[in-house]
């Protein structure tokens, strides 16, 4: 593994733009299938699953939207201009030189936060299924790294130009995460088929 030096940055091309929108779409029509296909279930119309099936319903739209969103982000190259816009903001400011001590700051403690939201979000997500809490704390860390790469301009670009086997670190973190996201939907909508409603004898007994 070794680090690119580094240089004036470039714009990714739209190919590649394209592509990783692409993802992202994929990744939301998994997700949301996932919302879909729970209602064929009768299941949730029980007293014993309603209240979490909704609860869980509403958590995976959400990550729907966020993807979606993304996938506007990713396309429209919107990560580039924002970088692009902060990088002259610091050079008319005569910060450039002095970005990394800026950028430090602000990073650690956007993590702190991030770490932070991602135990409390467990915690309250506590006793549902592994499926739904491994599918929030990924799509969380993928907004704490797509909000993160925009503010570190500098370090975190280092760090993701780095090679891996070939590859860019980015080129493999962020389709891992959306990878990670797509498996624990299939992994929910498979669980939740699994659910049966309870029979009326059961429930008066």
């Amino acid at each position: 593994m070794h680090v690119v030096p580094s240089t004036v940055q470039q714009a990714p091309s739209l190919i590649l733009l394209l592509l990783a929108a692409l993802f992202y779409v994929i990744a939301a029509g998994v997700v949301f299938h996932a919302v879909l296909d729970g209602r064929k279930n009768p299941a949730r119309e029980s007293r014993a699953f309603a209240r979490h099936w909704k609860r869980d319903d509403r958590l995976w739209t959400i990550v729907t939207l966020l993807l979606l969103l993304a996938a506007a982000y990713r396309a429209g190259n919107i990560e580039y201009l924002l970088q692009s816009h902060f990088r002259t903001e610091l050079r008319q400011d005569n910060l450039y030189k002095m970005r990394r001590s800026i950028q430090a700051p602000i990073v650690m403690t956007g993590l702190v936060v991030g770490l932070a939201a991602l135990g409390l979000n467990d915690w309250q997500l506590r006793r549902r299924h592994l499926s739904v809490r491994l599918g929030a704390a990924v799509a969380l860390t993928l907004l704490m790294y797509l909000v993160v790469r925009v503010v570190s301009a500098h370090g975190i670009d280092a760090v993701m130009s780095a090679s891996v086997g070939g590859f860019k670190l980015a080129w493999i973190v962020e389709p891992g995460l959306l990878g990670a996201i797509i498996a624990c939907a299939v992994w929910f909508r498979r669980w939740r088929s699994t659910l049966r409603r309870p029979s009326r004898a059961a429930s008066d007994g």
